[in-house]
Parts: structure tokens; sequence; C-alpha cells
């Protein structure tokens, strides 16, 4: 059997990540570093883009009318990876990728309760940095991209007919990934400019909540705000365990063809896992941290046909 191939890259930013969350070593300075870093880079980037199409609207209203367009979005360790790798390597005349711009890292925090701030990105800077970026044979593009997960709307605005779908993980599964990884931990550089919006219920406690409670606040906040926006929502689980499944939930979505047996083999081999968890299975939680889980996620679960 051939091994299995691999056509998502991984960002710099995200190698450097992975191994300062996975060691030992805390660097005070390194959190500052990485904002100054992506807020030069942003920066940069806004002004070459925008320079290089200034005039050129219709060129790039062109573009978009031209190809067939899709956005997959999730909460982060919802299976983006695998989604993105299969459907990369296995269409043909297509462009597509993961975590496609680190600069939407950094709007990322930005975009939370802020639909302006959201849509100023997504028209005065992302519709006009993808046609840069693409291949330009491509009559596919698309992007199955965990860092636009609040800039959904914005796109469902810009991009009319693009094909939008919601990837959902048991949240379970997902917060005790998110804790074996250092996010919203002492090593994540946007710990501190992450918090509910103003009016959202947990806004008054978010400075007293524990790590675990930001954990499942975010997932459930993030999840809820992708279903009222992106209707089309797939369960990870059931991709991995049925071709049918993924066949009508997601292939034939797209519009995309690829067979039982090229599925299987990327189903056997797993990319992007957690290596080592920190928490144990939902059975062996402590009852504190159940009763927290199911107080902040149990009613967003339920939306998705999960049950604890």
């Amino acid at each position: 059997m051939d091994s299995q191939k691999h056509n998502i890259k991984i960002p710099y930013y995200t190698r450097i990540m992975n191994w300062y969350r996975n060691s030992t070593i805390f660097l005070p300075f390194f959190n500052h570093l990485i904002r100054l870093i992506l807020h030069l880079k942003c920066t940069k980037d806004k002004h070459y883009i925008n320079k290089k199409w200034k005039g050129k609207e219709n060129e790039i209203e062109k573009w978009y009318k031209d190809r067939d367009i899709f956005f997959g979005f999730s909460s982060i360790r919802s299976g983006t990876v695998f989604i993105a790798n299969i459907l990369a390597t296995e269409t043909k005349n297509a462009h597509i990728e993961h975590e496609a711009n680190i600069d939407d890292y950094w709007h990322y925090p930005k975009a939370i309760g802020n639909d302006e701030e959201a849509s100023n990105y997504i028209n005065n800077y992302r519709l006009k940095e993808i046609p840069t970026r693409a291949n330009r044979k491509c009559t596919y593009y698309g992007e199955v991209n965990p860092f636009l997960r609040l800039h959904c709307k914005a796109i469902k605005t810009a991009l009319p007919k693009a094909k939008l779908f919601h990837i959902v993980r048991d949240g379970r599964q997902v917060v005790r990934s998110i804790m074996s990884r250092e996010i919203l931990g002492r090593k994540d550089p946007f710990k501190n400019l992450i918090s509910p919006p103003s009016n959202d219920p947990y806004a008054r406690r978010w400075s007293k909540m524990e790590r675990f409670e930001r954990v499942c606040w975010q997932w459930q906040y993030e999840n809820h705000f992708i279903r009222n926006h992106v209707p089309h929502f797939i369960r990870f689980e059931d991709l991995l365990v049925d071709y049918d499944y993924f066949k009508a939930n997601l292939l034939d979505y797209l519009d995309i063809h690829i067979s039982m047996v090229t599925w299987k083999r990327y189903v056997d081999r797993p990319i992007n896992i957690t290596p080592n968890y920190q928490m144990g299975p939902w059975e062996t939680w402590s009852d504190n941290d159940q009763k927290i889980y199911e107080e902040y996620c149990s009613k967003e679960m339920q939306q998705y046909g999960y049950s604890i």
C-alpha cells in the first residue's frame, strides 16, 4: 500500500510554538516577542497587498467569479488538519490550505464580539490576499481554517456563493487536547488578549476563572458563533468511521470525488495527534471538572447530537 501523502505545509509559527509548548522551557519575554513579530508582519502584509491591488477591484471580482470557493470553520483541535490534508492532496486543479495565513491568528482575538473588525479584515485584506497567494491555474480554492472561525460571518457576507461548512468534534475531546497544549496557558502569546465580549454571560467572571473554565467557555462560544452563521455542520468523529457520511456530508457538498480506498488510507494513518494527554478520558475527570464542563458546554453539545 502506498504511504499517505501529506500536502499540508506546517507554518513556521506553528512549528516554533509546537516546540515551545511541548518543552519544559518558559521564556517570560517570548509572548511579547511573538506578538510584536506578528503585528509587524500583519502591517507589512496589508501594505503590500493593498498597494498591489489598488484600483484592480474588477480583477479581484473576476478571480472569485471564475472559481469554486469553500471554507471550513471549527474550533481548534477538531480535525481540520485531517480534512485539509485529504482534500488538498486528492483534489485536482485545486488550491486548498489549512492555516493559510498566519495573519489570521493575529486577528482572531480582535474578532471576538466585533463584527466590524472581522469584516474589515476580510474585505480590506483577505479577499485581496487570496488571489495573490493561490495557484493561478486552480479552478477550486478552499481553506479548512480554524484561525478564521470568528470571521465566518464576514466571509459569508463577502462571498455569498462560497460553500461554507462547520466541523465539530466532541467538546470533551477538544478540551482535553487543548489542556495538553498550553493554549490559554502561560505560554500562549494571546492569553491576555482573549476574553468574552461585554455582553457575554461569563464576561464578569472571566478574571476569576481557571484555565480549564476558560477553555470550556472558548469551545462553546466559538461553536455557537459558527453554528449561528454556518448551518452545514459535520461531525468529525463520523467522518473517520463512516465513508458514506464522509461522502454525503463533505464530498458531495463540495462536489469533490475521493474513493473509499483513499479515504481509508488517510483514516488509518492519522496526523497531528496529541502525543501526550495531561487529562484522562471523560470518565476519569473529577466531579468538579465534569460539573464545570456540563455548565459551559452541555447545551452546545446537544445541538450536534452529543450526549454526556
